[in-house]
């Protein structure tokens, strides 16, 4: 019983040892917003212009996403809607903080807390979520 104990308490040891090195990984942090993003380098696919098609016939859609325009459609609806002027002047600054962080690193955060505020009335944001989404992919870092 005492062997049990003792092996036991190995496994716990090294358990808590893994655990300390997950919690000390440069991972671990990034997705706790501890440390920031890295930068890939290399070929930035949202500045690539042309297409590649090799052994393929293209049948893709080409979209470009007008940012201030997006926005102003979004606060035209927003503005627009039978929302509670409470909650309308909340989702309205998470939308203008939004923006503001467009094209940088933390414009994903901003873009969460924007869709929880507006989570409610996703009925008038849904169908600026796709445009906005894609401005995603926009951030420099």
């Amino acid at each position: 019983m005492m062997n049990l104990f003792l092996k036991q308490m190995e496994l716990l040891a090294a358990l808590k040892d893994t655990l300390n090195l997950i919690k000390n990984s440069r991972l671990y942090k990034m997705e706790k917003g501890e440390v920031p993003v890295d930068k890939a380098n290399g070929i930035n696919i949202g500045t690539i212009h042309g297409k590649v098609n090799i052994n393929s016939t293209d049948k893709s859609t080409t979209i470009i996403v007008n940012q201030l325009e997006v926005f102003d459609n979004v606060k035209g609806a927003i503005i627009k809607s039978k929302i509670e002027q409470t909650d309308k002047d909340l989702i309205l600054s998470k939308l203008d903080e939004m923006q503001k962080s467009c094209g940088r690193s933390d414009f994903i955060i901003r873009y969460n807390e924007f869709i929880q505020a507006a989570a409610n009335h996703i009925t008038i944001i849904a169908p600026f979520i796709p445009a906005l989404t894609k401005l995603i992919g926009l951030t420099t870092g």
